[in-house]
C-alpha cells in the first residue's frame, strides 16, 4: 500500500524501488508538491527489477523526474529506460524518443554520458542490435568526438553476417568519404545477386548527406551486373528510382542504364 511506502527512500537508508512502487508513489508527492522527496524516491529505482509489464510507465516515470528539475533522477530514468529498449528489441525511433525527451533536461556531460552508453550496446552485439545502427549518426550529432574509429567501423561491417543497407549506410556516414568506398568493397560480396539492385537504391534512399562522387561511381559501375537478375522487374525498379528524391543526379544516371536495357518496361519510370 502506499502509505506503507510513502516513508520509505529517506536519504542514506538504501532502499530500492521497483517500477511499480515508484509510479505508485509519483501522485502523492506531487499533490503534496514535494519535489525533493520524489526526487529521492525517483532515485532509488532498482533498474534490475525492470519486468515487460513496466515499460509503459516509463513515460509516467520520465515526466515525474523532469518535474522535480533533478538531473540524477532523469539520467537514472532515462538510462534504465533505454535499457530496457534495448534489451525488448524495440525499434530506433522509440529510443532517439527518449534521448529527445531528456536533452533539454540534463546537462552535456550527462548527455554525452548517454549517448555513449547506446553507443557501447550497439557495438557490443552487432547481430542483435543491427536494427539500432540507424541510430548511429544521430548519437554522432549529439558528441563531438567519433564514437568509433575508422578500423572499428570497418570491423563492424565486416562482422556482420547478412547485410542491409538500414544497417550499412549509417556505418558509412560515420566513415571519413575516402574510405567509403573500400567499405562498399568489402560488403558487396555478401548481398545476395538477386538483391542486388534493390541493394543499390535503397542505399541511395537511406543516405541523407552527400554520397560522394567516388561511392557514386561505385554504384554506377556494380548497377548493370545487379540488373541481370531482376528481368521481370524493371518495372519495379524504375518505380524505386521515380519514388526517390535523394540525390537526383545519382538517379539520373541509374535511370539511363534502365533505359539503355530495356526501355519498353520503363513506362512507370517518372523522374
Amino acid at each position: 500500500p502506499i502509505a506503507a511506502l510513502v516513508g520509505r527512500g529517506e536519504p542514506g537508508d538504501g532502499t530500492r524501488f521497483t517500477v511499480g512502487e515508484t509510479a505508485r508513489l509519483i501522485l502523492p508527492n506531487v499533490r503534496a508538491g514535494d519535489r525533493d522527496q520524489l526526487a529521492g524516491v525517483l532515485r532509488r529505482l532498482d533498474p534490475s527489477s525492470v519486468t515487460d509489464e513496466d515499460e509503459e510507465r516509463f513515460g509516467i516515470l520520465m515526466s515525474a523526474a523532469s518535474w522535480t528539475g533533478e538531473t540524477d533522477a532523469v539520467a537514472l530514468i532515462a538510462q534504465t529506460w533505454i535499457q530496457r529498449l534495448l534489451s525488448s528489441g524495440n525499434s530506433p525511433y522509440q529510443i532517439e524518443r527518449v534521448l529527445k525527451q531528456c536533452q533539454d533536461k540534463l546537462p552535456e556531460e550527462r548527455q554525452k554520458g548517454l549517448v555513449q552508453f547506446i553507443a557501447s550496446q550497439i557495438f557490443a552485439d552487432v547481430e542483435k542490435s543491427k536494427t539500432l545502427l540507424r541510430l548511429l549518426p544521430t548519437l554522432q550529432k549529439a558528441v563531438e568526438e567519433p564514437l568509433a574509429e575508422p578500423e572499428e567501423l570497418l570491423a563492424l561491417l565486416e562482422e556482420q553476417k547478412t547485410v542491409y543497407p538500414y544497417g550499412i549506410v549509417p556505418v558509412l556516414e560515420l566513415l571519413p568519404e575516402d574510405q567509403r568506398t573500400a567499405a562498399m568493397r568489402t560488403i558487396w560480396p555478401k548481398v545476395p545477386q538477386t538483391q542486388r539492385a534493390s541493394f543499390i537504391t535503397n542505399v541511395i534512399q537511406e543516405f541523407k548527406e552527400p554520397i560522394g562522387e567516388d561511392v557514386a561511381d561505385f554504384l554506377v559501375g556494380a548497377y548493370p551486373d545487379a540488373l541481370k537478375d531482376v528481368q521481370t522487374f524493371y518495372w519495379y525498379q524504375g518505380e524505386r528510382l521515380g519514388d526517390n528524391t535523394e540525390h537526383p543526379e545519382l538517379l539520373l544516371r541509374l535511370a539511363e542504364i534502365l533505359c539503355e536495357r530495356e526501355p519498353e518496361k520503363l513506362e512507370c519510370l517518372s523522374l
